[in-house]
């Protein structure tokens, strides 16, 4: 059922700002539950909470393979991409309008300040100014 408006917002503002600004996963005593982690929609914390919290598997150790870490560290960088808050929008809209690419072409071209790094392999026999050709190439 639907909330009357002054229930909704002051609710809706709360779960925005827990959103932007959630408390820091520090020990499992002091941070929230995955669940409240999910509610205000980020799964990322809370995957990454439960992965914590887990005590039947066992903690991976510097011998074993890096797939745990790296797992944890791509939820660690997946919760550090949404620093501009266009991500919920943009999933928001893919359910709604999924065959609408105007918010996700907004969003790319809001982010396209930040840097992009290019790597291009320089061959030994290759000369400079070859090698800037390419670069353009690349672009």
């Amino acid at each position: 059922d639907e909330l009357p408006i002054g229930a909704f917002l002051p609710i809706f503002e709360a779960v925005c700002r827990c959103r932007q600004d959630p408390p820091q996963i520090v020990s499992s005593i002091n941070s929230w539950s995955p669940a409240a982690y999910d509610l205000i929609g980020r799964n990322d914390l809370a995957e990454l909470l439960s992965l914590r919290l887990s005590p039947m598997e066992p903690r991976p150790n510097p011998t074993s393979s890096s797939s745990d870490y790296s797992k944890i560290d791509e939820l660690i960088t997946s919760a550090d991409n949404d620093k501009d808050g266009l991500l919920a929008i943009e999933e928001f809209s893919a359910t709604i309008f999924p065959d609408d690419n105007r918010v996700r072409e907004a969003a790319r071209l809001l982010r396209s300040s930040r840097p992009i790094f290019l790597r291009v392999p320089r061959p030994v026999e290759l000369s400079d100014h070859d090698y800037e050709r390419k670069k353009q190439e690349k672009l």
